[in-house]
């Protein structure tokens, strides 16, 4: 008796199980359906956010033979895609904006899929485009003031205490 409770037991539990599982797999199709036709909405930005670069635009950032004695603001002494040191003589491409630097085949590689810095997350979207659409045209030119900010290491402090004699 107690056999045949425990095996119909597990046959309903299965069955639960399988009802369960057709259920949530319905519930994805329709929500895939659901957010695919959202998708199609979305505007040109977030699309191009997903697409990265054109290359068109990439091969416009400016390539530097780096030196141990070049001083180029934003520009560290390695990369931070692959994490090595710029060995003298290494080509560093620089990234409009933010001027940070990096390999050629490390930011070309990150630039296909992203379309941010990946040191500081600066959108390239905008700059590209500019770049790509207007290149040679009569394009008004905006002057941007560059503001460069140095933060100097804190000074140790001196011990505090909170307790009272």
């Amino acid at each position: 008796m107690v056999l045949s409770v425990l095996l119909c037991a597990l046959i309903c539990s299965l069955g639960l199980n399988s009802i369960i599982r057709c259920a949530l797999r319905c519930t994805s199709l329709v929500s895939e359906s659901d957010s695919s036709s959202i998708s199609t909405n979305l505007s040109a930005t977030t699309k191009l956010t997903n697409n990265g670069i054109k290359k068109k635009a990439l091969k416009m950032f400016p390539i530097i033979a780096y030196t141990t004695e070049l001083k180029h603001p934003g520009l560290d002494s390695e990369c931070v895609i692959c994490l090595s040191e710029f060995i003298a003589g290494e080509k560093v491409r620089v990234l409009p904006k933010c001027n940070h630097g990096f390999h050629v085949r490390c930011i070309d590689k990150w630039l296909n899929s992203h379309s941010s810095c990946p040191t500081c997350r600066h959108c390239l979207i905008e700059t590209c485009q500019k770049i790509v659409n207007g290149g040679s045209s009569n394009s008004t030119t905006t002057t941007t003031q560059e503001i460069i900010i140095r933060i100097e290491p804190l000074q140790r402090e001196g011990v505090v205490s909170n307790h009272q004699h």
